[in-house]
């Protein structure tokens, strides 16, 4: 309820006990505190912007203007057109709504706030498109600060952008006017080859003109290339054809990206989507008459078992939380909803946070050969009252039964989080819950009192019903640009011995406006820190970043070292798939590695530069090792008391155990099989080592 999915909600609600008929007017007037400005305009060509107060040199503080855009065509025949080229205002309180149409109840374009172009903004300009003639800009803000809010200009066009060839003067482009089936260009003709290497062809039969790619190319144009052998740390566009939303969920099995719910300004929909990286193509379905089928959702969650997809929770409407728990199973392309075998289980949430773990992992087995049997954990989120959830929920798939977790240690309030993820890192066995939003006062749990956080809970859990609760603090750089701002409705996920999270919702009233972040941070679970994308040395050249972050999108990991990123919410809700392809050290650390394993992971960086980004590793320069060794030649070894004794020229970053950051103290050996902790105080890093029992 807090960002801005949620305030759009209640916006549009209030909004409809209004009455907005009413003939605009030309003038403009001031009332006491209170900014009232409403305009009309039919030129074919004209700017906009946010009246200026000339006391303060910025826009006005409580603010109700509108701009209505039309163009006076009997027929509806023209396009508007509105590009953007500065928006400057308070983050998730000073808004611009964008209507197609001439009133509130208009579909919904874009609801923009923050900082999103021009100044340090990185987005050059914003377009948007109305299909039915009108064009209704509604711009509100509230009485807290204000910036210096925009400027836009529009005209009036025979033909929208992007409908390429098919749209001439004599016979207009055929653009629909549902969100749902955007108006595309035509398809590429070069299909990603390059100077290098031909990556793709345009199908000789294929109506659609669409990209056939060569072997490990994959996307709507062939661009993203999935071996280790590629640059990374870079991303790839893999497809804008995806239906536009933010607030769902997306989860990858083998070879497909499935997505379900999320909300498009003007609904909240309940359509099953895959991209499947087979043919590089996306597949819907819609409800069934002759099956069940859930409601659309935003805010939900979704795991995988297998071929299956569970599906908990949500929100139904503005004013609707559901407890339905769902599950599909993706071959049969079938819903069930799930009955647990008693009466109990968990109140209706959104926002909440799950992860499914098999319990054969927990457990520590060697060779895990049934994964099936596996619990799904739920941490956080909302109730359908507006209180935060401070209880965590075990659901066991062999037993069908719900259960509440007995969480030892920590604070109950701690457990208060919405809008924050939770990831399971295998080696240690442990829920990893980071940042989301959590009560501002401590005596209160209703989400009233909300304020972003970046703190990072980790719960350890056991085969019977409990868990035990800690803290990681970020013993390294605290603060810092290498560290995470608080933020929520981001993403988190395992690659190897990493969490990687990215995007999400960060204002800082005064300090950051952006509101859509855009960068990608490394949680090392091996050193206990965090590395944000740009201490690593790939790649070469442009890293292909998006110009605007997002949050509440939906994301998953490909085959170990693609971080896939779909839809969200930016001003705008996002279609575009995109792959990250994390850093080659970070592909290098996957999970149940050996000891020899790492130690040759250090050795197989040949340059310093890659080397010194790797935590664990550290640089040994020969010339200056006295007395002689082993080592003859300059490389890259892993931490150890052996390698800082025989090369006192070895240069490394820091890299703390666990004892460094575990909270409370006694939390270093309690909970853990075993923990032998080295720290080597000249170099000013540790080691730990698990030993399992």
């Amino acid at each position: 309820m807090m960002d801005i999915l949620i305030i759009i909600s209640r916006y549009l609600l209030f909004m409809a006990l209004l009455v907005w008929n009413c003939l605009f007017r030309t003038d403009a007037g001031v009332s006491g505190a209170e900014y009232y400005h409403r305009r009309r305009m039919s030129k074919p060509n004209g700017t906009i912007a946010s009246d200026i107060n000339p006391n303060t040199m910025f826009y006005y503080e409580n603010t109700q203007s509108e701009w209505l855009i039309e163009t006076m065509d009997e027929n509806n025949s023209k396009y508007i057109i509105l590009i953007i080229d500065r928006f400057d205002t308070e983050c998730s309180f000073d808004q611009l709504f964008i209507y197609d149409g001439d009133t509130t109840d208009s579909r919904l374009l874009a609801a923009l706030s923050g900082l999103i172009v021009g100044n340090d903004a990185t987005t050059s300009e914003l377009t948007f498109t109305a299909l039915s003639g009108n064009m209704l800009l509604h711009f509100v803000t509230d009485t807290n600060y204000v910036r210096d809010g925009f400027t836009a200009r529009w005209s009036f066009r025979d033909c929208p952008y992007m409908c390429g060839s098919r749209c001439s003067l004599v016979a207009n482009c055929t653009c629909s006017s549902d969100d749902e089936d955007p108006c595309l260009s035509d398809r590429p003709t070069d299909c990603g080859q390059s100077s290098q290497s031909w990556r793709g062809w345009v199908g000789v039969n294929d109506n659609k003109r669409r990209c056939n790619c060569n072997s490990n190319y994959y996307g709507d144009r062939c661009l993203m290339l999935v071996t280790n052998d590629g640059a990374a740390n870079r991303y790839y566009t893999i497809s804008d054809e995806g239906r536009h939303r933010a607030g769902h969920t997306a989860v990858y099995i083998p070879d497909a990206l499935w997505v379900f719910g999320g909300y498009n300004l003007n609904k909240y929909t309940n359509t099953l989507s895959w991209y499947n990286f087979t043919d590089n193509q996306w597949g819907h379905a819609n409800q069934s008459r002759t099956q069940p089928w859930p409601r659309g959702r935003l805010h939900h969650t979704m795991n995988s078992m297998g071929t299956k997809l569970y599906v908990y929770g949500g929100q139904l409407s503005a004013s609707s939380v559901s407890d339905e728990f769902w599950v599909l199973d993706t071959v049969k392309l079938k819903w069930e909803l799930l009955q647990p075998s008693d009466a109990f289980r968990p109140p209706p949430l959104f926002s909440h946070a799950s992860v499914m773990v098999p319990l054969c992992s927990i457990t520590r087995e060697t060779h895990c050969t049934n994964e099936s049997i596996a619990y799904m954990y739920i941490i956080g989120g909302i109730t359908n009252t507006g209180v935060y959830n401070q209880l965590i929920y075990r659901y066991d798939i062999a037993q069908n039964q719900w259960q509440v977790v007995n969480v030892i240690g920590g604070r109950p309030k701690q457990r208060c989080l919405a809008a924050h993820t939770a990831v399971y890192y295998r080696p240690l066995a442990v829920i990893v819950i980071y940042g989301g939003i959590s009560p501002s006062r401590a005596s209160s749990s209703h989400t009233a009192s909300y304020k972003r956080v970046n703190k990072l809970f980790v719960m350890r859990i056991y085969a019977t019903n409990k868990a035990h609760w800690f803290e990681w603090i970020d013993s390294v750089n605290p603060g810092t640009a290498r560290s995470p701002s608080p933020r929520a409705h981001h993403s988190a996920h395992i690659m190897g011995d990493y969490m990687v999270v990215y995007g999400g919702n960060a204002h800082e009233h005064n300090v950051d406006e952006t509101c859509f972040h855009n960068d990608v941070y490394f949680y090392s679970f091996k050193c206990h820190r965090w590395l944000h994308e740009s201490e690593f040395p790939d790649p070469v050249g442009s890293t292909n970043k998006p110009m605007r972050g997002r949050f509440s999108h939906g994301s998953a990991v490909r085959q170990s070292n693609m971080l896939l990123i779909y839809g969200g919410w930016s001003g705008t809700v996002r279609n575009d798939l995109i792959g990250y392809k994390v850093p080659a050290s970070v592909a290098k650390w996957q999970q149940n590695d050996t000891h020899s394993d790492t130690i040759h992971k250090c050795t197989s960086w040949n340059d310093k530069e890659h080397c010194l980004a790797d935590p664990l590793c550290g640089w040994c320069n020969p010339s200056r090792i006295w007395p002689p060794s082993t080592i003859k030649t300059p490389s890259c070894r892993l931490h150890s008391e052996e390698v800082r004794t025989s090369c006192p020229d070895y240069q490394s970053t820091l890299c703390p155990g666990l004892c460094d950051v575990q909270t409370p103290c006694t939390g270093c050996t309690f909970g853990w099989d075993n923990v032998v902790q080295t720290k080597g105080s000249a170099l000013g890093f540790s080691v730990h080592k698990l030993v399992r029992q």
